[in-house]
């Protein structure tokens, strides 16, 4: 699933770190690389961790192995018994 936000982030992520390989960033391109990579981090995080406790994790013998952790907050939002 792709996320929009992230993909539009991208295109100048890469055009910074390809200037970046031809010469020194100015002190506003490498502020704006620092913010664009914190916010591209912070919202892929975000998406990991709501595809993590939206899963069951199920091992070869059909036994659940989903951590105590996700369980609890599965529970706490009412989607596992």
């Amino acid at each position: 699933m792709s996320d929009k936000y992230l993909d539009s982030l991208l295109p100048r992520i890469n055009q910074l770190a390809e200037i970046e390989k031809k010469r020194n960033l100015t002190s506003s391109e490498k502020k704006e690389q620092k913010h664009l990579r914190l916010k591209y981090i912070t919202r892929f995080r975000a998406n990991l961790r709501s595809r993590l406790i939206h899963t069951k994790f199920i091992d070869q013998n059909g036994n659940d192995v989903t951590s105590d952790k996700v369980k609890k907050i599965q529970r706490e939002h009412g989607w596992r018994k």
